[in-house]
């Protein structure tokens, strides 16, 4: 059975900004629309901080709303790695690989092996590209059916959010979020608990759409 949702539950009446915390009583609205990716019911509108000026959707989704919108057909849950792949998925296997030596993680990529846990790591492409080359990576992420994925790829994954978090304060030497961290009700609390994951000296690398950038000028 399909799930269904009439709206997204909100948490506060009022918008609170996700970044700095400041209420914003009359927000900036940027524009306003529904979920195209999954066709999921509900309006939702990306408003403007007053204040520091990161844009974010309003209202943000309960955990209870979590299965409309991310169902296992997500396409971040979608194996990319396969024996037969295509010559698109090939190509995106090499932007893969490109992005860990030359992209937001060549810092880590640089430092050479450690123990290194990938945030949301969905079907586990891209840890497993560090597992390749001699790291020893782990994973956490929602779905079930993406975790599959990414232990099948040789990543050890835990099922669920950094709030599940199994692991001792100091363990892994990089933490990277890689488009994730955007999917976060409250990405302070979340970038202060991968923190104390992070051993002394330990690399924190976060890659986050960039709202200001041409393509969404572009598209709206």
């Amino acid at each position: 059975m399909t799930p269904t949702a009439t709206q997204p539950t909100t948490a506060t009446a009022e918008a609170r900004c996700p970044a700095c915390g400041t209420e914003q009583s009359a927000p900036q609205v940027l524009l306003r629309g529904h979920d195209r990716l999954t066709d999921a019911p509900g309006e939702f509108s990306v408003v403007a901080c007053a204040d520091c000026g990161l844009a974010f959707t309003q209202p943000r989704l309960a955990p209870a709303d979590f299965h409309v919108y991310y169902p296992e057909t997500y396409n971040a849950y979608e194996p990319n790695a396969r024996a037969n792949a295509s010559l698109g998925e090939r190509i995106g296997a090499l932007q893969r690989e490109l992005l860990v030596r030359y992209g937001p993680y060549r810092e880590i990529w640089r430092r050479g092996p450690g123990k290194l846990l990938d945030v949301g790591c969905g079907t586990g492409d891209l840890a497993a590209i560090f597992g390749r080359h001699g790291w020893q990576a782990h994973g956490i992420e929602p779905s079930e059916q993406a975790a599959e994925h990414a232990r099948a790829a040789g990543v050890e994954v835990v099922t669920g959010t950094l709030a599940d978090a199994p692991w001792r304060e100091g363990s892994f030497d990089a933490i990277l979020f890689n488009h994730s961290l955007e999917h976060v009700g409250d990405p302070a609390a979340t970038l202060a608990a991968a923190t104390r994951l992070l051993a002394p000296g330990g690399l924190l690398a976060i890659a986050v759409p960039n709202f200001d950038s041409w393509h969404r000028r572009l598209f709206g």
